[in-house]
């Protein structure tokens, strides 16, 4: 067990459904532990495969076809690995970040066109642009395209980052921040007050919707070009950390925090199709 406990969500896929456990943390414990992924029938529960041997981090299994392969791809501490997703056979591995229960790894992995991978995390680390590519005997093989420390930028501490038309777009510490992902070339950050914090962001359309973590509630424009706020409001209670990730049913938009809830009815642009 992780010292903050388990924040990752289980993982559908097909008849299957697909758990980060995590290994022990302790080296010569793994030689005889191998199940940091389980997989269970999702009609019976029972389990159907369990394989890898890394510690847990705080990030879920997700689903992304790579070089052909459709497979189960995990940011584990330490490394990233990717399992087939019908029996659990480690396809990759590549070594990410650093091990440590307090530095939490969390932010999810980006699957991106051309086999390529987004990798971003915070407490210094940065981000990284990997390419999955397959090798004569068909061995599955990750290089960085680029990596920190090189490119020490986009360091996402709870939060996801969003992808729109060639850049990725996060909160990089406490600073909205726009990347292009081709060179890793910031194109802008903003600090503004109050901070956005260690909130989390969604893109809805052409919008980005940030959550602050004091539960402002912020519309930024997707575009490379510059930082365009469209509006904001204070939308739970400031008094109140807020690190919980929306959800988005158009038009409601359903926010929380550990102590309230609140439910908003978006505008949305009508279909003239």
């Amino acid at each position: 067990m992780i010292v903050w406990g388990k924040s990752g969500s289980p993982l559908v896929v097909d008849d299957l459904v697909i758990v980060n456990v995590g290994a022990p943390n302790d080296e010569a414990a793994r030689e005889h532990f191998d199940s940091s992924l389980v997989a269970y029938d999702l009609e019976t529960g029972a389990e159907r495969w369990a394989a890898g041997n890394r510690q847990a981090s705080y990030a879920s299994p997700i689903l992304a076809t790579l070089a052909g392969e459709r497979q189960i791809v995990m940011v584990n501490e330490k490394y990233i690995t990717a399992h087939r997703a019908g029996d659990g056979t480690v396809l990759w591995e590549y070594p990410w970040a650093d091990e440590s229960d307090s530095n939490a790894t969390t932010t999810q992995p980006i699957p991106l066109g051309g086999d390529r991978l987004f990798l971003s995390k915070g407490y210094g680390i940065g981000s990284s642009l990997l390419k999955i590519s397959k090798g004569a005997d068909g061995t599955l093989a990750a290089e960085p395209l680029w990596d920190p420390p090189i490119k020490r930028v986009m360091k996402t501490k709870f939060s996801n980052t969003v992808v729109r038309d060639g850049y990725v777009y996060g909160l990089d510490d406490v600073l909205l921040s726009c990347l292009e992902i081709e060179t890793g070339k910031v194109q802008w950050k903003k600090r503004r007050s109050p901070e956005f914090g260690h909130g989390q962001i969604m893109l809805i359309g052409e919008v980005i919707l940030v959550l602050s973590e004091t539960g402002e509630l912020a519309l930024v424009e997707a575009t490379p070009d510059e930082y365009r706020e469209l509006a904001d409001i204070q939308a739970l209670d400031s008094a109140d950390t807020t690190w919980n990730t929306p959800a988005f049913a158009p038009p409601y938009l359903l926010i929380r925090n550990a102590r309230e809830a609140a439910c908003y009815r978006l505008p949305l642009i009508e279909d003239k199709d």
